[in-house]
């Protein structure tokens, strides 16, 4: 079967309905892409409108150019143009549709259209890797019955040319892990071996539907405790006495490049919903680079979350905003306070005997990659604490103090062994931000160009940003200013640029995503852009976004941080990546000489990449 984004279109340019006629125009204009598709915000993936570039250029032509996209094009849901997933079977597809994976648009398709040049299958690092997953389950499934869920590894023709194949003999662990309306009977976990036919042995689990829904069932493939692939299959369940139609064919997945070493700690953390009491439960799998230690994705949990995640974990990140700073009395107090928040959270998140492995594993390891699907949870917040010998509490440091402590997002291919070289940064300043040390941080950022770096100042416009990146030719991007952070009501996650443009998650999309080539570092020091958000289909926000494109590594915070804090971390972090520390080292730095200032916004920061990687020399 040809998967649909195998032969679609990827050079488009995604335009919000809200953004006004003129600037879509100049947009256009200036990107010159393929097609533009407009997206309108309402239901589970929105609605989206196609367009040539050229019957968009027309149709807005003779319209006032202040005029929103919505009303100068007449959108509707009587002309939008259907969605398909991006691993429909593409015989079965419309002449035109949108082609989304999960909530993100990835490409469209246009008979009318010259197909495009060539065809951008599974492409990661150093080279695209000849293996997928493939996975077979009915549809629909009876309730009360029990069905296989099968699944196997198969070689891609259209990848047999690759240099990073990978070897016979490599084992592959396969997890099942159900979310709604589905049960397992049976083993959870099985391993598959590579070999050198075009498949691999199959697995087989056995899967029990217990209600009538819409089912969903995830399928991860993990290599020495990283993540490598993941699937999310949807199956509609039937009446006990109806017998099932199998429409569906196997479904397959591209695998991941494998880093050449891996973190000392891999912790993956699953977050779902209880079929039975409809509670948030949070699932771990733990693996560990030292062998003597015996951890491949060991199961701790699950661990009841009491409360709405999202709305517990928003609370929280008002309740850090609010803390005052001002006098060094008060940043004593916050101190406390968040070393009491971090107890808390680490003691209720984390079942006991993962606690005290993380404590004891203090001066043996110094690396953890926290893979995580969840956008609330501050990890590197959580703050270590143990019973001694006569019962009392003692505590620790907080786990991002401990450890070189990095994310990554799952069901992301690629995850970089090495930074960009750093040698043209992309500056982009929002002046009227009105913070006082933007232009300290703008003349530090510049400070950095000698030895032959080249830092080039990208005016604070939505357009200027947008076309800067369609061109792929920066391996950093730093942004200062304000950010907003993701809701119901405003969207996506924005970084406030000047004259009121914004720059969304959204807009990382089509030809933009071309920033990603050079696996840039991606600086958002701007509050709350370090934030994920969950859309009802999956992650977004920047991380998510600028990972997807090939981005190596993103910093931000996750809360709101001062602006001065923010600079000092700015300066150290560059710094010592320059120097040759990892990212996992100069994040640890960096937090330490901002704790001294600013304790809160020490803690703020994530980073999104390898904790060991470092700038290609």
């Amino acid at each position: 079967m040809v998967y649909l984004h195998e032969i679609a279109n990827e050079d488009f340019l995604l335009l919000d309905a809200e953004l006004s006629a003129a600037l879509a125009q100049e947009a256009s204009r200036r990107l010159a892409p393929t097609a533009v598709v407009v997206r309108r915000r309402g239901g589970q993936q929105g609605k989206h409108h196609l367009y040539t570039t050229e019957d968009f250029t027309a149709r807005l032509a003779t319209v006032p150019g202040h005029l929103g996209l919505f009303e100068a094009l007449g959108l509707d849901d009587s002309n939008c143009t259907p969605t398909l997933d991006a691993y429909a079977d593409a015989e079965a597809a419309p002449e035109r549709c949108v082609i989304l994976d999960g909530d993100r648009v990835v490409s469209f398709l246009d008979d009318a259209l010259p197909p495009p040049l060539g065809l951008r299958v599974g492409a990661v690092e150093g080279g695209e890797v000849p293996l997928s997953i493939e996975v077979y389950l009915p549809d629909p499934l009876m309730v009360g019955h029990t069905c296989s869920l099968v699944v196997w590894a198969v070689r891609s023709e259209a990848l047999s040319r690759s240099p990073s194949a990978m070897q016979p003999g490599t084992s592959l662990d396969i997890v099942v892990h159900p979310r709604r309306g589905l049960a397992l009977d049976g083993r959870r976990e099985a391993s598959l071996v590579v070999t050198s036919e075009a498949e691999t042995p199959r697995l087989q689990f056995k899967v029990r539907a217990t209600e009538r829904c819409r089912a969903s069932v995830d399928v991860l493939c993990f290599h020495a405790g990283q993540e490598v692939c993941r699937m999310r299959l949807e199956r509609d369940t039937a009446p006990e006495e109806m017998v099932p139609e199998e429409r569906h064919k196997p479904e397959r997945r591209p695998i991941a490049a494998l880093l050449p070493a891996q973190p000392d700690l891999m912790m993956h953390f699953i977050l779902a919903q209880n079929g039975h009491t409809g509670c948030h439960e949070i699932l771990l799998r733990v693996t560990a680079a030292d062998q003597s230690l015996d951890i491949n994705l060991k199961q701790y949990g699950p661990m009841e979350l009491r409360a709405d995640p999202r709305d517990f974990f928003d609370a929280l990140h008002d309740k850090i905003n609010q803390l005052p700073l001002a006098t060094i009395s008060d940043r004593t107090l916050a101190r406390e306070k968040l070393a009491r928040i971090g107890a808390d959270l680490f003691e209720n998140l984390l079942p006991e005997e993962l606690r005290s492995l993380l404590w004891s594993l203090q001066r043996r390891i110094k690396t953890i990659l926290v893979q995580s699907e969840e956008p609330w949870i501050p990890w590197e917040l959580l703050r270590m604490t143990r019973r001694d010998e006569h019962g009392h509490t003692v505590e620790g440091p907080h786990l991002c103090e401990a450890f070189a402590m990095t994310r990554w997002i799952p069901n992301n291919r690629g995850m970089k062994h090495a930074l960009g070289a750093l040698r043209r940064i992309a500056l982009v300043t929002c002046l009227a931000s009105s913070l006082p040390y933007a232009e300290k941080e703008r003349k530090f950022i510049r400070s950095l160009s000698r030895g032959g770096r080249e830092i080039e100042d990208i005016p604070a416009s939505w357009l200027s940003v947008i076309d800067a990146m369609k061109k792929g030719t920066h391996d950093a991007w730093h942004f200062t200013g304000h950010g907003r952070r993701p809701s119901m009501d405003m969207g996506a996650a924005a970084i406030m640029l000047d004259n009121g443009d914004k720059l969304t998650s959204d807009d990382i999309s089509g030809t933009v995503q071309n920033c990603g080539k050079t696996r840039p570092v991606v600086v958002l020091n701007a509050c709350h852009s370090g934030r994920q958000e969950l859309s009802l289909t999956g992650l977004g926000g920047f991380a998510r976004a600028f990972v997807h494109a090939g981005a190596a590594a993103v910093v931000g915070p996750i809360w709101a941080v001062d602006d001065y804090a923010a600079y000092r971390f700015t300066r150290a972090f560059y710094a010592r990546l320059l120097e040759g520390a990892t990212v996992g080292e100069a994040t640890r730095d960096a937090r330490a000489v901002v704790r001294r200032v600013d304790p809160v916004a020490a803690l703020a920061f994530t980073v999104f990449a390898n904790p060991s990687a470092r700038v290609q020399r």
